[in-house]
């Protein structure tokens, strides 16, 4: 069962700065892991980081609404 995707306005503002290109990528890879489960994940307690190239995703994941929160979209490099 795939999660609903709830940007946070931080992180969705981030997004919106970055080349378009950039932005794909890293809109793919949170899509992905909202359906499939998959990428480059890591615990950070208490939420997740999404790696994707020089960018990372935090987010938290709500079991009982099944809605991935994304909180921050960083550079890394």
């Amino acid at each position: 069962m795939s999660l609903r995707i709830d940007w946070s306005y931080p992180a969705l503002a981030a997004l919106m700065n970055l080349h378009p290109y950039e932005a794909m990528a890293v809109d793919r890879a949170v899509i992905r892991y909202a359906e499939t489960r998959e990428g480059d994940v890591k615990r950070v307690a208490p939420h997740f980081s999404l790696r994707i190239g020089a960018f990372r995703v935090r987010f938290g994941v709500d079991c009982d609404t099944d809605t991935m929160n994304v909180l921050y979209l960083y550079r890394v490099r």
